[in-house]
């Protein structure tokens, strides 16, 4: 078999490696590689597990890579506002995109929906801008052959590319056979996902309640009768909650929010609730030897905050400007100098919003008094002081240092 010759490989055809590949496709030679051809039909009555909030940043990207509309077309919850408070001291804090004048706050879209729209405009584009697609087998091996690499999968297929993207996400294969250096650890706890249904209608609100073992977040959904659920707890709990009938379950789940939204009925069977253990990881350094990570193949952070697709697709942005300007000035565009543009760009951020995240676990996770104090405390002030409530909003909004 003839060895196939593209100046990109792209492994991984999650959301951020098709929207990496569509942003590419006019300028590039691009090869996706993944084990699973994305999907662009499923059950309409299976709900979905997999859903992420986006910001305006990344709606800004969709945008530009012109596929917002059709995401659009699909079902897909936003809101316009986020409630959060402490089960504890009751202290809470409510944000309004009206305060920094914008409509909304964000989506939560389906990742599913995601990444079948843009392959639909990947593969409408591959018309004039081929993209070579590799599905249905698993990577066997990366080797270097003179400035290139050269990908064989294990049914033989080869790529050769100059720059290899690892895009196969927080268990990356490509980072572990190449041995890049990260820093790594286990929450030790797990993230309860489901979609219910609830006799308040959400009113277009994010909620959010941090209770002893962790964060509870509703999602609201495109009904208003409808959101999608994160609950965070220790693995144990979180096993012993997935067992449950769906009456039970119910009952803990309504219990546990305080009923704010009345009282909760799981949507589907009892195999529809899903069950994530939750870890971090950041590499030490985003490329190596004409191999860049992407989004989750180089850091993983909880998701309390909801704010790992947007920093994957803000990866997506700034490495495909690095890699468009190079090839604008007709400059080799695998080279350390280019990929280092793009690590500055993003990896002091990521850092940052990993650490962020880290503490807000440690310090939301518990019921000691110091804690709660603390927290009740920064809730309390957050909430009164304008300035504060509108530099979250911004976080929030657009991924801002």
């Amino acid at each position: 078999m003839s060895v196939i010759k593209k100046d990109i490989a792209i492994v991984g055809a999650g959301v951020s490696g098709l929207a990496l590949c569509l942003a590419l496709q006019e300028d590039f030679q691009v090869a996706l590689i993944d084990p699973i051809e994305p999907q662009t039909t499923w059950p309409k009555d299976k709900p979905a597990l997999r859903q992420s909030a986006l910001n305006l940043s990344s709606k800004a990207l969709f945008e530009k890579l012109g596929v917002w509309d059709s995401i659009m077309d699909y079902h897909h919850g936003r809101y316009r506002s986020m409630h959060v408070w402490d089960h504890i001291s009751g202290a809470d804090i409510t944000m309004d995109a009206s305060e920094v004048a914008e409509s909304y706050l964000g989506y939560i879209i389906e990742n599913r929906v995601l990444c079948a729209a843009l392959w639909q405009h990947i593969t409408a584009k591959s018309i004039e801008h081929p993209c070579y697609g590799v599905f249905g087998s698993k990577l066997d091996s990366i080797t270097k052959v003179g400035e290139c690499w050269q990908l064989t999968t294990q049914d033989g297929v080869q790529i050769e590319a100059p720059l290899v993207v690892a895009a196969d996400g927080a268990r990356s294969w490509l980072r572990q056979e190449l041995n890049f250096t990260s820093v790594s650890g286990s929450y030790e706890q797990s993230a309860l996902v489901a979609l219910v249904e609830h006799q308040k209608p959400h009113a277009q609100c994010a909620s959010q309640v941090f209770l002893p073992e962790g964060p509870l977040a509703f999602l609201p959904q495109h009904d208003p009768h409808y959101s999608s659920i994160v609950w965070t707890m220790e693995p144990e709990q979180a096993q012993r909650h997935l067992e449950l009938s769906n009456d039970d379950f119910n009952q803990a789940l309504s219990q546990a929010f305080s009923a704010q939204l009345g009282a909760c009925k799981l949507v589907g069977e009892k195999h529809s609730r899903g069950v994530f253990p939750l870890h971090y990881h950041h590499a030490k350094c985003y490329f190596k030897d004409q191999v860049v990570l992407l989004a989750d193949a180089g850091h993983q952070i909880h998701p309390l905050a909801g704010q790992g697709m947007n920093l994957g697709l803000a990866d997506v942005a700034a490495l495909a400007l690095q890699l468009q300007k190079a090839k604008a000035k007709k400059r080799p565009f695998y080279t350390d100098h280019v990929l280092r543009g793009y690590q500055q760009q993003r990896y002091k951020h990521n850092q940052t919003t990993l650490m962020a995240m880290n503490t807000f676990k440690k310090l939301f996770s518990n019921d000691h008094a110091p804690s709660v104090l603390l927290r009740s405390f920064g809730l309390k002030s957050a909430n009164k002081l304008g300035f504060i409530k509108r530099y979250c909003i911004k976080q929030a909004l657009y991924g801002q240092d």
